[in-house]
């Protein structure tokens, strides 16, 4: 039964009135913040967005996507105050959509056009036609091998033609964020106009034999799809996007990262200098090497390893040595290592069922090792801000600890029925995601330690590694059946098609840190680059004989432990190895982790 105390969004009037709502109040935050002109809002995002999306967010004559709308309020706001505010507004628009959407009215009874009145003469016979994103004008072209911008406000041809195509045009389409328009012709090319100076962007796109008929640009803008009697063809943007506005930082970081490495040889000999006088000290005092302690330096300085042989090692990724001696505690192999999000501690976990926490600057235990899991401890994950840190065990169990007072934090998290094999927090620490030998990823609300929907299932096989995208909306999953899967978090659905390696399980996932790769390593032993957008190959394999994965934080190295005991370095733009591998374990080396950025 109905409840009549809650609203009727069931049909499309009250989706326009869900939409009507949030145009109103965006527009009433538009208005007492002076009406700034689109192309400024467009600034205040650092150009994230161009000034037609943000006058089209502005306008919301059809519900924006929701990233277009955070952006635009932040520009209004400054700080982002009112962000839940519209994200509330936001999400009730869309279901109500939704709702109108699954409850269309018969065809007799829907929208119908009436003539408007409004006739363009043109004296071309007209073969194709398409409006601007933001309707402000109207494309047409046709048998003179011309293309007419026409005004709808006037309505009168806007510029001058567009000439260039020498047979007639058959297809015209504009970019999606309306800076650029395509057209087709008899003469078998596509050319594209730069839309603000009626200027060809480019040389013509070639390769059809026969004239072109239908063209059509992917929504997102990245892709162009062109067709002539015989042949579909696809172009790929050569246009980089405009960055985020934290990858802008990032970019700033690794210039002044540049700036430091200009003077590496001045550095590097006050360097010398300083451990000429260290050894001196060491001689007169016996423990000064243990006690060291390592500078904290950029991210990505620093690279943990751990071994079969049952040490844990740093290493210094610039120079490629280790940093101090092994650390050394555990009584057996050692699986697992993850460095805490600020960079002060390391946890690494065992055979004999221990995990230790290090301090990164001494080398030295922080505190006593953590007991309570009742077999190997194969994984640990922190959770992002730091407070908490999940261990991962043969036992079956999950258990999360207090990393201020190295105390469990409630009950195990229970119910695979095999040994759990990884564990990965989401990006914003509200999901903890595991995998099992039992074939299943299992998502859990990390606050209430209580399960987050169903086990994700349709690995023929245990699972033997999970990761979370940077951004949080996928998860990888790696398979003994020889195949890696890509989840989508909100629904719980596969995505796209199966990663296949050449030979035997899939053991391991890493994504790169702005999330367009992904690093796997085959049963083989090599290691391979997906592109998470095709889910195709990217470059051939690395080969060696990788057993852990790890990126870089800032993308341009991935490092492998590998089954003799080494760690191989490889540069992620190349493909190639990045200097000699690193030697000093006695056996495999099962972890590898990179220090993070500093906070």
């Amino acid at each position: 039964m109905l409840d009549p105390t809650m609203p009727d969004t069931s049909s499309p009037g009250s989706s326009q009135d869900a939409l009507a709502a949030l145009r109103d109040r965006l527009q009433e935050l538009y208005r007492r913040r002076g009406k700034p002109s689109y192309r400024e809002l467009a600034a205040r995002t650092s150009n994230a967005i161009s000034h037609t999306t943000a006058h089209a967010v502005i306008r919301c004559q059809k519900l924006p996507r929701w990233g277009q709308l955070e952006l635009i309020v932040e520009a209004l706001t400054g700080d982002g105050s009112r962000l839940e505010e519209f994200r509330s507004l936001w999400l009730a628009a869309e279901e109500a959509g939704h709702r109108a959407r699954a409850t269309l009215p018969s065809a007799e009874s829907r929208e119908s056009y009436q003539a408007a009145g409004l006739l363009l003469t043109a004296t071309d016979h007209i073969q194709a036609m398409a409006f601007h994103p933001d309707g402000h004008l109207l494309a047409t072209a046709g048998t003179n091998a011309r293309v007419l911008f026409w005004d709808m406000a006037t309505p009168v041809p806007g510029g001058d033609p567009l000439t260039g195509h020498t047979g007639s045009i058959w297809g015209v389409a504009f970019h999606p964020d309306g800076h650029l328009l395509a057209t087709a012709s008899d003469d078998a090319t596509v050319r594209l106009w730069d839309t603000a100076t009626g200027q060809p962007a480019g040389d013509p796109l070639t390769g059809h034999t026969d004239a072109i008929n239908a063209l059509a640009f992917h929504p997102d803008g990245h892709l162009l799809a062109t067709a002539d009697d015989g042949a579909v063809r696809l172009w790929r943007s050569t246009r980089e996007p405009e960055p985020h506005p934290l990858r802008r930082r990032v970019d700033q970081l690794r210039t002044r990262l540049v700036a430091v490495r200009a003077d590496r040889d001045r550095l590097a000999r006050e360097i010398a200098a300083l451990k000429a006088e260290r050894d001196e000290l060491a001689q007169q005092v016996d423990h000064f090497t243990t006690a060291m302690p390592v500078p904290q330096s950029q991210a990505g300085s620093l690279l943990a390893t751990t071994g079969a042989d049952g040490t844990v090692r740093l290493w210094d990724v610039a120079t490629r040595q280790p940093v101090g001696d092994p650390l050394t505690g555990h009584n057996s192999r050692v699986f697992a290592v993850a460095f805490h999000p600020d960079g002060h501690l390391l946890a690494t976990g065992d055979g004999f069922w221990t995990v230790r926490l290090w301090d990164v600057a001494t080398r030295q235990p922080a505190g006593d090792p953590l007991t309570g899991h009742a077999d190997r401890v194969l994984a640990v994950a922190f959770h992002p801000d730091g407070h908490l840190l999940a261990t991962a065990s043969d036992d079956g169990t999950v258990r999360l600890w207090d990393v201020a007072t190295r105390q469990p934090v409630g009950d195990p998290l229970t119910g695979n029925t095999e040994h759990i094999l990884a564990v990965a927090f989401h990006p914003d620490g509200h999901l903890l995601a595991t995998a099992s030998d039992d074939g299943t990823v299992r998502l859990w609300d990390a606050a209430s330690r209580q399960p987050a929907g169903s086990p994700l299932t349709g690995n023929n096989s245990r699972v033997f590694a999970v990761a979370f995208h940077p951004d949080g909306h996928l998860l990888a999953t790696a398979s003994d059946d020889g195949t890696a899967r890509l989840w989508d978090v909100a629904t719980r659905q596969p995505v796209g098609d199966l990663l296949t390696g050449n030979n035997g399980a899939i053991t391991a996932v890493a994504f790169h840190p702005d999330g367009h790769l992904l690093a796997t390593r085959d049963g083989d032993g090599t290691a391979r680059l997906w592109d998470v957008a095709t889910h195709q190959p990217a470059g051939d394999p690395l080969t060696g004989h990788t057993i852990a994965v790890a990126f870089h934080p800032d993308g341009h190295l991935l490092a492998t432990g590998d089954g003799d005991g080494t760690v191989r370095l490889w540069d992620v733009a190349t493909h190639q190895p990045a200097g000699d591998p690193l030697t000093g374990h006695s056996g495999p080396v099962f972890g590898v982790a990179f220090s993070p950025a500093a906070r």
